[in-house]
């Protein structure tokens, strides 16, 4: 069974589903062509970004409107952002949870303002909204409209296995990882070595592979003062037990040791610490727990948490968005395929090339050249630009949540649960 469920959402996960691997002929491409021409396809495969002034009044369940927006709707004129300050996602421990459904139908309505928690593991929720130049060419979608949306890595939705496909080979990113770093340029020539404890296992230079799918790739015996790195990464969350994972330096062969840096990343949170200190015997860096597949940490050397900047938001922080809507699949009368939640932001913007469409969005018609079409999408991305309409999206069917800030008649913090 789990075989089973494992083979099928490789093929409908959003990196493979629909993906046409075989080369394509000459001929291929002038069917297409000549298929597109005969019904009245080529204007719609003429496309760009959507921009704000393109989504009809109706399908808009909230906007934050300023000075620059050009079609007035709803709720939200001069309301105005909250200062950014970073924050940590454990100081929203206990806030109130309330369900999309419930958030849509009482919650919403009622707000003046949403600014949405940018955190480092939704960058795989990033989204934008695609349309054709001409609004009235017909439509190339399963749905009446010629509005269709690209995930962050060019996909229909947020994958679930994309960082295992992307990655494939390598141990920089997983589930769960711990890494250190010491003697950088600093004449230090000590053994560190990295570890991960639990009840049944213990993964090290002696058992470099766990039990629970960790695994130790990287293994420094003599930096020599130079650059030195171990680590150990879980790559699979399905193969993980919930339990206790303690994470610790032990110091193997002191010859001038002069501390280490370390770095967890868990729940696409990255926690850096510094230990400046000379290194004696074992030095515990932080535990993780795993329970009901939900991770929590506990830190036992002080950490910051890292932000960063993707599709021009800073993470860690708050962000006012201007449009709340669902995906286009499910404007006016269309209720077809998965339903989506788009919540688009000020001042996001892809920083590449996106998708203007996907075939397994496409008619049925259209799919007899799905190959052709496959190459198509590719080569005819669209640059990015500042007009966009980009945020986060979330998969009706896929277990997420978001920390979002309301403002209305109170001020609230709340998380939403998909």
């Amino acid at each position: 069974m789990n075989d089973a469920c494992k083979t099928w959402n490789q093929r409908v996960d959003p990196v493979n589903y629909m993906k046409a691997k075989a080369p394509i002929s000459q001929r291929q491409i002038q069917e297409a062509e000549k298929f597109l021409e005969e019904n009245g396809y080529v204007e719609s495969f003429d496309r760009r970004f959507a921009t704000l002034s393109d989504i009809d009044v109706k399908e808009i369940q909230h906007m934050n409107v300023t000075d620059k927006v050009v079609k007035p709707a709803g709720l939200f004129a001069g309301v105005k952002p909250s200062t950014s300050t970073q924050h940590k996602r454990s100081q929203f421990d206990g806030i109130e949870e309330v369900s999309v459904e419930k958030f849509m139908k009482d919650i919403l309505p009622t707000c003046t303002g949403v600014e949405l928690f940018m955190e480092n593991r939704l960058s795989n929720n990033l989204v934008t909204l695609t349309t054709a130049n001409n609004p009235a060419s017909k439509p190339i979608f399963k749905w009446s409209n010629n509005y269709s949306w690209s995930y962050n890595g060019n996909l229909t939705g947020k994958s679930q296995i994309a960082t295992e496909v992307q990655n494939k080979g390598g141990k920089i990113d997983g589930v769960l990882r711990f890494s250190i770093m010491w003697a950088n340029g600093n004449g230090d020539n000590s053994d560190l070595d990295a570890h991960c404890k639990t009840k049944h296992d213990h993964i090290y230079f002696g058992s470099k592979r766990g039990i629970y799918g960790g695994n130790l790739d990287v293994d420094i015996q003599r930096p020599e003062g130079k650059l030195a790195v171990e680590n150990i990464v879980f790559d699979n969350l399905s193969v993980m037990k919930d339990t206790i994972y303690q994470f610790y330096v032990n110091q193997y062969s002191e010859r001038n040791s002069k501390g280490f840096s370390a770095e967890i990343v868990v729940n696409g949170e990255t926690y850096e610490y510094n230990f400046p200190n000379k290194v004696i015997g074992n030095v515990a860096v932080a535990t993780v727990t795993l329970k009901n597949g939900v991770f929590t940490i506990e830190h036992h050397l002080s950490t910051t948490t890292s932000s960063k900047n993707v599709w021009g938001i800073e993470t860690n922080q708050f962000h006012k968005v201007n449009l709340v809507c669902l995906s286009p699949n499910y404007w006016g009368d269309n209720n077809v395929g998965n339903k989506h939640y788009f919540f688009m932001m000020d001042g996001c913007n892809s920083d590449v090339a996106m998708r203007s469409f996907h075939n397994e969005n496409l008619t049925g018609d259209l799919l007899t050249h799905r190959k052709v079409f496959e190459v198509l999408a590719d080569v005819r991305k669209l640059e990015p630009n500042n007009s966009q309409l980009a945020g986060v999206g979330f998969n009706a069917t896929v277990k997420d949540d978001v920390i979002l800030k309301l403002n209305g008649s109170h001020k609230r913090t709340v998380k939403l649960i998909f």
